[in-house]
């Protein structure tokens, strides 16, 4: 009876070992392969919508002195899309550097 306790215990301890470190790689795989491109295209849509939004203003459509407006809103979308990034890019990497131990 023993014997198979302890033997049933070092299976579950074995299992749950590999275990971590599947879920690792597999927490960096969907990191990699799923949420990155899909931020950055995300990103990317921000911005072409932000310059459809404040085209009229870079053109300066009607002449009212809206192009420095126009610009430095663009430049807003901008700073706010790469500081977006750099926060993803730094959780990834403190993600993908936890080291998952049983």
């Amino acid at each position: 009876m023993k014997k198979k306790i302890s033997l049933l215990v070092f299976a579950l301890a074995t299992s749950t070992g590999a275990f971590a470190q599947d879920a690792r790689s597999a927490m960096n795989e969907i990191l990699d392969k799923f949420t990155l491109p899909i931020f950055i295209g995300g990103m990317l849509i921000g911005i072409i919508a932000g310059l459809w939004h404040q085209w009229d203003n870079i053109i300066d459509k009607e002449n009212r002195g809206t192009r420095k407006d126009g610009l430095l809103a663009i430049g807003w979308y901008v700073g706010y899309a790469l500081l977006a990034v750099i926060v993803v890019t730094a959780v990834t990497t403190a993600i993908s550097q936890i080291s998952l131990q049983v």
